[in-house]
């Protein structure tokens, strides 16, 4: 992956998707990105996602958001949306119960709360990508569903905990603190017990 400027808070990114369109984001605090629900076959002018509704927000392998195929177009200030605390879930790794992220605290929760949350992992480009490139076909990615069904799963699979990737996955000692890999899961997924302060390279 060939890198690019340091994105920052408030940048707002061209994603170049490899269908040929592009894709828009905005760096929130980092490792958390925002993902808008536009597309198109060149790219817009940062007016033009003013009003442009946010499809999802997820966590960004920060190679990722620095690569010189997510260009930065502009700026744009932070809504109160933006800055709110989101929350996420996990299957805690000793307990094996459903827990919520929210900030730095962590809540037990029901499979009721955690079906309707965006899964506690890291998204590498490959992934991210394919995900963006089935919300402009309206379709559900099929990592999402691989990932969410594993961890809703109460029959964890018991592997050593590696970095999430469909291509190729990489072992570390202390981030992310669970991730686990079966036939369920697919590509893998990971569920943190903390609010990750930094994402692996």
């Amino acid at each position: 992956m060939e890198l690019g400027a340091m994105k920052t808070t408030g940048d707002v990114l061209a994603i170049s998707l490899p269908n040929g369109s592009f894709a828009y984001a905005k760096v929130l605090e980092f490792p958390l990105v925002a993902f808008f629900d536009q597309f198109s076959s060149e790219i817009l002018p940062i007016s033009a996602l003013v009003h442009v509704p946010i499809a999802f927000r997820v966590w960004v392998m920060k190679k990722v958001v620095d690569s010189r195929r997510w260009k930065k177009i502009g700026e744009m200030p932070l809504s109160a949306d933006d800055v709110a605390d989101r929350e996420f879930f996990s299957r805690d790794m000793v307990s094996k119960k459903l827990v919520v992220h929210r900030g730095h605290d962590t809540i037990p929760a029901s499979i009721e709360r955690c079906s309707g949350l965006e899964l506690a992992m890291v998204w590498n480009q490959t992934a991210i990508e394919e995900r963006l490139e089935c919300l402009q076909k309206g379709e559900l990615s099929p990592i999402v569903i691989r990932a969410k069904k594993c961890c809703l799963s109460s029959n964890l699979p018991k592997r050593t905990a590696t970095s999430f990737g469909p291509r190729r996955l990489r072992k570390y000692n202390t981030f992310p603190p669970a991730l686990f890999r079966d036939s369920t899961c697919g590509s893998g997924s990971f569920a943190p017990s903390t609010r990750p302060r930094h994402a692996p390279g």
